[in-house]
């Protein structure tokens, strides 16, 4: 179990001891339930061999779930788990420990992408085990076998709810920030060129439907290997990190900043036509020009800007973007062609 990301969760989610009691008094979890559920332990030293015998067979038996028993190990270590999340249940004691594991298995289902409607099924039979086992434990007080069970169902429904908290968040949030940090670039938090291929495809969509005009800015970073020569490759990151910071920080929000490889970046942008990429390219380059950059002094960049024309491929119009850069490096550096 990852308790430290179940911690990270129960933050995110504002689950404080006392939002977490806040929870228990809701579901009318009491100290008498408590006591309750204590007793039934007192009863059940030991627990039942074959308590989970049932719900596993029950769990096998749809295709849906039986997909993540097919090994023989991860079962018996299943049935382990069961062992000791039943001692667990009947301890009474559900403190902040006892929240981050429920809250951990919740992200294990995230992973494992057992969707809730699995996970209550398999919870309904289980439930309906432990009726037939607290009953039995009580063979000649069935209103006192009643009661108990009562309380146990509480803290079972408490269970369901933290779990159900924890996959919702690891699904929605956690899912959104992996997808989110497969389409980033590592050294400059840009996004990558997995996006631009992404966005690329629908925004030439968009413009051969709409005839909204789309352009391309090329930036390269002028004498790059100097800088490393010079500084070293560290130094050489951070130059890069400082660029892409400048570029970020005065590009539209609409706009798609991209790490295209190696020094050299491109700037999505919509509704923009070339004689407005133009602008902003310079304007880029005069913010590049005058920053102090850590380490290193002065550094320039050269860009190039092309607008798509219509039925043009993807691919044919960054080139042009691209031929404009080199034409920017061949004319002397720090300059904007279009």
């Amino acid at each position: 179990m990852d308790l430290e990301l179940a911690l990270r969760i129960a933050n995110e989610l504002g689950i404080t001891p006392e939002e977490f009691q806040k929870r228990k008094d809701y579901l009318l979890l009491g100290e008498q339930d408590l006591a309750n559920i204590r007793d039934v332990r007192q009863r059940m030293p030991e627990v039942p061999g074959k308590i989970f015998d049932p719900f596993h067979d029950h769990v096998l038996s749809y295709a849906e779930t039986s997909k993540f028993l097919q090994d023989e190990r991860v079962v018996e270590r299943l049935k382990n788990s069961h062992g000791q999340y039943f001692k667990e249940l009947l301890s009474g004691e559900y403190d902040y420990d006892y929240l981050l594991k429920r809250l951990a298995v919740g992200d294990v289902h995230v992973k494992l992408n057992i969707v809730p409607l699995w996970y209550i099924g398999a919870f309904s039979k289980y439930i309906a085990d432990l009726y037939d086992t607290i009953f039995a434990a009580y063979p000649d007080d069935p209103l006192r076998a009643a009661e108990r069970f009562k309380s146990v169902l509480k803290a079972v429904l408490l269970d369901i709810v933290l779990t159900l908290e924890s996959y919702h968040y690891g699904k929605y949030v956690l899912q959104k920030e992996l997808e989110e940090l497969s389409v980033t670039d590592h050294l400059t938090r840009l996004y990558n060129t997995r996006k631009l291929d992404e966005d690329l495809a629908k925004e030439i969509a968009r413009h051969n439907r709409y005839g909204h005009p789309l352009s391309a800015i090329m930036a390269d970073v002028d004498d790059f290997k100097a800088v490393n020569d010079r500084f070293g490759h560290l130094v050489g990151d951070d130059v890069l990190r400082e660029a892409a910071t400048i570029i970020k920080s005065n590009v539209r929000n609409v706009d798609l900043a991209v790490r295209y490889g190696g020094e050299e970046f491109l700037v999505l942008c919509p509704d923009t036509g070339l004689e407005s990429a133009h602008r902003l390219a310079e304007k880029l380059r005069r913010f590049v020009e005058v920053n102090d950059f850590l380490g290193v002094g002065h550094v320039t960049m050269s860009f190039g800007t092309a607008q798509h024309v219509p039925a043009e491929e993807g691919r044919a119009f960054l080139a042009r973007a691209d031929g404009k850069l080199y034409q920017a490096k061949r004319q002397g550096k720090n300059q904007v062609c279009s």
